[in-house]
């Protein structure tokens, strides 16, 4: 061996058993991209950076975090989330390391949340993705609200609303959904549209959409609606309007796999594609009420941790 040679490895030693070390180590937490989430505060517990202790945050029935006691709160979010549980939905920003902890919170200026509808009879409310409460006294009294959640549960659809925030104070202001239901369509006595078991408010339908149930009655047609609307968070008032345009449902047309002359199996034509506010805005009686749900589902399984 020459010395040059004796000299390189001589240097490279030291970094070789370094790389080798490197394992028996400790592994960084890798961070992730922050996320907006979307729903009924049912929990805060502030995280302690003194103690170290760390809090907690709790959004709709089962979505879970813990806040670490280093995160990073904003002045809007730490003065409002204390007393937000059960005032309504608010959109939240988060930070969140590798293992799915808040390292950060602020208020989102929007959120979109999707999913289906179930319905409490007991409490009376519409429950959206497990993370919004929806009293029937709203869905009553706003027919573009009923034609998003109450129509969105009786037809078994999904649904999104892309909810509007006031980033100082966490109040929600505003919304727009989607959601389309389908079935055979016709008017009831009361003129609600119906498409199945699907049954749009009256209120909630144009003199186009009106006409085109009727013509279409008995045949398979689908609804797509199209709400939006804006809340006073001082006084609670919702200015709400719906779009809704019916068509007849298109035939999905009989695919014919192509003859061969070969011995050769053929595959068989796809199938069809398997598809996949809150504003509990109301009285202060209402909102205790929905409280006292969440903790009650709460209780009763287990939380999910995001």
């Amino acid at each position: 061996m020459n010395r040059l040679t004796a000299r390189r490895r001589a240097a490279i030693a030291p970094l070789l058993a370094g790389i080798l070390l490197l394992p028996l180590g400790a592994a960084p937490s890798l961070a992730v991209s922050p996320t907006v989430e979307c729903g009924q505060l049912s929990a805060y517990t502030a995280p302690d950076p003194s103690g170290p202790t760390d809090g907690s945050l709790g959004l709709g029935l089962s979505s879970t975090w813990v806040v670490l006691a280093t995160a990073t709160i904003s002045p809007a979010a730490a003065t409002a989330l204390p007393s937000g549980a059960g005032n309504g939905p608010t959109c939240l920003a988060l930070g969140l390391d590798g293992d799915g902890k808040v390292t950060s919170i602020d208020f989102a200026a929007q959120g979109t949340v999707t999913g289906t509808v179930a319905f409490d009879g007991g409490s009376g409310y519409y429950i959206f993705a497990d993370r919004i409460l929806v009293p029937t006294t709203v869905t009553d009294a706003y027919p573009a609200i009923g034609a998003l959640f109450a129509t969105s549960h009786e037809g078994g659809v999904g649904l999104a609303v892309t909810f509007v925030i006031d980033t100082t104070t966490g109040a929600l202001t505003g919304f727009d959904g989607h959601t389309k239901v389908c079935g055979a369509a016709s008017l009831d006595g009361k003129g609600n549209g119906v498409l199945g078991k699907a049954r749009i408010p009256a209120g909630a339908l144009g003199a186009s959409a009106r006409a085109a149930l009727k013509k279409a009655a008995g045949a398979s047609a689908c609804a797509t609606i199209h709400d939006t609307g804006t809340i006073d968070p001082s006084s609670g008032k919702i200015t709400s309007s719906a779009n809704v345009v019916v068509a007849l449902a298109t035939p999905t047309p009989r695919v014919t796999p192509p003859s061969t002359t070969t011995s050769a199996p053929t595959e068989p034509p796809a199938g069809p594609a398997s598809g996949g506010v809150a504003w509990v805005l109301s009285l202060a009686a209402g909102l205790v009420a929905g409280l006292g749900l969440l903790r009650s589902r709460r209780s009763t399984q287990r939380p999910a941790r995001r």
